[in-house]
């Protein structure tokens, strides 16, 4: 038993996966958030049409606001990086558990707003 204990990880050192897709009437918004840790993040958000057609997008912005504290509002402007893929570099100051809300515009001024509970950690 000692052995097997002593191979395994610690409790922490497991990655956090945000990835998460949420279908908002005719849409599906994807969204990836690495390394979900304090600090520099990688923010990647996809969207589609449900028949997998790329709508033409004006803007996405998001949204973060800390669940556990109230730290305000931080906000951040995705740019594009290809057909339907948006990017952003958020820096999120606290660990534990935030929401990110992602809103798009479409080219034809329709919104999809789409909310994603996100955890993240402290750094390794």
């Amino acid at each position: 038993m000692a052995a097997l204990l002593t191979n395994l990880p610690p409790a922490d050192s497991h990655e956090i996966d945000n990835s998460q897709v949420i279908t908002i009437e005719n849409y599906q918004v994807s969204l990836e958030l690495t390394p979900s840790q304090t600090g520099l993040n990688e923010l990647m958000v996809q969207v589609s049409e449900k028949n997998g057609t790329i709508p033409d997008i004006e803007q996405i912005t998001g949204t973060l606001v800390s669940l556990d504290m109230n730290m305000g509002e931080g906000n951040v402007v995705l740019k594009k990086k290809e057909s339907g893929t948006y990017t952003a570099a958020p820096i999120i100051s606290m660990d534990g558990s935030w929401k990110l809300s992602i809103h798009v515009l479409t080219k034809e001024y329709e919104s999809v707003d789409a909310d994603f509970p996100i955890t993240i950690s402290k750094p390794k």
